[in-house]
């Protein structure tokens, strides 16, 4: 029996392609090896805290007026302003407050100023602001639950006031002059 070379070449396409496919697949199984597993655990409370003191869900802080000279190298702060967070309605137990803004480069402390666009004296170029707590002292991690904040404890009715306080930070020297506004959401997470 003869065959033609189109059908011959037809054939061994037919018994090759299966072959390919096979060594293929488990070259690429090889490639996708897991070298490890993430597991992402936590719970979902039925009902969260209410803030009481904040307007429309803003809590609005006054950091004040200050010179440039007080600003102008790094690790000069000024203030503090105090803050609180009023909670109630929260399911008793123990909470802690996360601060989701963006922080500043390499300072993962400060809160970054909206910046003014001004070139040289933009206040967002060399000055951020740290929020810490008054009860221990802790200073929050911008994006982090895991600060040096520990958590505190509700009383029995479910009531909470988080005493915190603002201050302004130069990161790097400069000569700010300008609006030195931020802004942050908050969370609240519970233990």
């Amino acid at each position: 029996m003869r065959f033609s070379n189109q059908s011959w070449g037809i054939k061994m396409k037919t018994a090759l392609l299966p072959i390919a496919v096979l060594t293929l697949g488990l070259a690429s199984a090889q490639a996708f090896a897991a070298d490890g597993t993430v597991s992402f655990t936590g719970n979902i409370t039925q009902s969260g805290c209410t803030v009481t003191n904040a307007t429309s869900k803003t809590i609005t802080v006054a950091m004040g007026n200050y010179s440039s000279s007080a600003l102008s190298t790094a690790g000069q702060e000024a203030g503090p302003k105090p803050f609180e967070i009023d909670l109630t309605k929260c399911a008793t137990g123990s909470i802690k407050v996360r601060f989701d803004g963006t922080a500043v480069s390499g300072n993962p402390t400060l809160l970054k100023l909206t910046s003014t666009g001004a070139t040289s004296t933009d206040p967002s170029t060399s000055v951020g602001i740290k929020i810490t707590d008054l009860a221990s002292g802790g200073v929050y991690t911008i994006g982090d639950t895991s600060s040096a904040v520990p958590f505190q404890a509700t009383d029995s009715t479910g009531a909470l006031n988080i005493k915190l306080a603002a201050r302004y930070h130069a990161f790097a020297t400069g000569t700010p002059s300008g609006a030195a506004n931020a802004t942050t959401d908050f969370s609240i997470e519970y233990q």
